[in-house]
């Protein structure tokens, strides 16, 4: 472990508050060239007595189960995952809703579905309202925008938004005008006109890289260009 690492993590209560288990010492007020003068192990115990005087005691046992090799690393591998890139020739994961509420299984195979491609389809939800209730808590905390917790989408012919109409939407992303912007949107098809309707989605991230493929010059560009 590098030096500073040990630094920063000493837990003795002038670093670290018992109750809360939050640090107490500040990383900017530590020496970046901090070396231990003295270290001793006793009793599974590893105490490092630092340039400065002060003594960290680490439990080993701990302190070795933290460092990660190659093989613990795999335990935190879930979050790094490369995503797929996709397009139309690819299709949508699919699985059950209620699989996916009864099953923790199946709901983890949904959770990295969604990691994965950023789309899934969900089959089976009974038709009636309170089932994106359901679904978000299952996972986490619903958070409210502007409209709402969940938002009705109905025909309204006096709409002043063309999601309320029967017009179409071209490809788009909802509330990025947001500070914080929505992590996951879940819609739920309770009622399907007999024609019309259509949804289309779209990988922004596989254009990107078609366009960067097609053009690097313009796609280095448009990345490196503040507008």
């Amino acid at each position: 472990f590098p030096y500073m690492y040990l630094r920063d993590h000493c837990a003795c209560a002038s670093c670290y508050h018992q109750t809360s288990q939050q640090r107490l010492n500040y990383i900017t007020n530590l020496d970046l060239n901090i070396k231990p003068s003295k270290v001793h192990i006793r009793e599974g115990l590893l105490s490092i007595t630092w340039t400065d005087r002060h003594v960290s005691e680490f439990d080993l046992k701990r302190l070795i189960s933290r460092k990660l090799t190659n093989q613990s690393a795999r335990k935190y591998k879930f979050a790094h995952e490369d995503v797929v890139l996709w397009d139309g020739k690819q299709g949508i994961p699919s699985l059950d809703f209620m699989s996916v509420l009864n099953y923790k299984r199946v709901l983890l195979d949904w959770l990295q579905a969604l990691r994965d491609h950023g789309l899934v389809l969900m089959t089976g939800a009974p038709l009636e309202l309170g089932q994106l209730e359901r679904i978000g808590k299952a996972v986490g905390f619903i958070r409210p925008t502007l409209y709402g917790v969940t938002v009705p989408l109905r025909l309204n012919p006096h709409a002043t938004n063309l999601g309320y109409t029967n017009l179409g939407l071209r490809p788009h992303s909802d509330l990025i005008y947001y500070e914080l912007k929505p992590s996951v949107f879940i819609l739920h098809c309770i009622e399907q006109v007999k024609t019309g309707g259509e949804s289309i989605f779209v990988d922004g991230y596989r254009v990107a890289e078609a366009f960067r493929e097609a053009n690097p010059e313009a796609f280095a560009l448009m990345t490196s260009t503040p507008v």
